[in-house]
């Protein structure tokens, strides 16, 4: 379940760069939004390590995927403003 999910989000991750390249007006939105799947990704992949290993080993992938989702809320008020 966790696979296909994120396989999806690399697809969107992708199908993101491309439109970025397209419409570079908007990049620093796209940027931004692509941020959070990558974060999503990140963060299911640390709780998928967390129940395979059961040794808390996923938890830097969680925290990066925090650190991620901030830097794109950031960015999300930079944009804003």
């Amino acid at each position: 379940m966790f696979r296909i999910v994120k396989m999806s989000f690399a697809v969107i991750i992708i199908l993101l760069a491309l439109i970025a390249f397209k419409y570079t007006e908007h990049t620093s939105v796209i940027q931004s939004v692509m941020l959070v799947f990558l974060g999503a990704v990140m963060f299911m992949q640390g709780l998928e390590e967390r129940k395979k290993e059961n040794d808390g080993s996923g938890a830097f992938n969680i925290y990066t995927a925090v650190f991620v989702w901030s830097v794109s809320l950031i960015g999300f008020t930079l944009h804003i403003i």
